[in-house]
């Protein structure tokens, strides 16, 4: 094969690679127009599915300010309810499993001043030892 391509003219070899550039092209064309046509019936498959998807998540949209205490989001299967468990190594703040590391004090890099201890007024209404403190706590829904 490499001796007749060596022995063939700059015409014959110019006709050649002009007749595999066309028979190339047009077994694309065909290739393509069918693989445009699943593309196009799979990409209108996966859109139906995610209006469907975005219709079954409509009543969470926005559910904190249409928060019912009555109702119990646990049971929901589209609400996961977790507690904060992984403590930063950097400022052992409280964080959920698979948080970005650092996150909250970009990995070390921002120091916060430690809290100062609070009034006492303030420290006995928030601690819920005085009757004054568990009555506005059960107003709202805290205890």
């Amino acid at each position: 094969m490499a001796q007749i391509r060596a022995e063939e003219t700059a015409e014959q070899n110019a006709a050649r690679l002009k007749d595999a550039s066309l028979r190339v092209r047009q077994s694309r064309s065909v290739t393509s127009n069918v693989l445009r046509s699943q593309q196009k019936e799979h990409n209108m498959l996966q859109m139906a599915e995610r209006r469907q998807q975005g219709k079954a998540y409509q009543p969470y949209n926005r559910l904190a300010f249409r928060y019912n205490l009555g109702e119990d989001y646990s049971l929901s299967r589209h609400v996961l309810i977790v507690t904060m468990t992984v403590v930063c190594p950097y400022c052992k703040a409280l964080k959920f499993r698979g948080e970005t590391k650092g996150m909250y004090c970009a990995a070390g890099k921002i120091k916060l001043p430690q809290l100062r201890e609070q009034p006492k007024p303030l420290k006995t209404l928030l601690a819920g030892y005085t009757a004054e403190s568990k009555s506005s706590g059960e107003e709202k829904g805290l205890i």
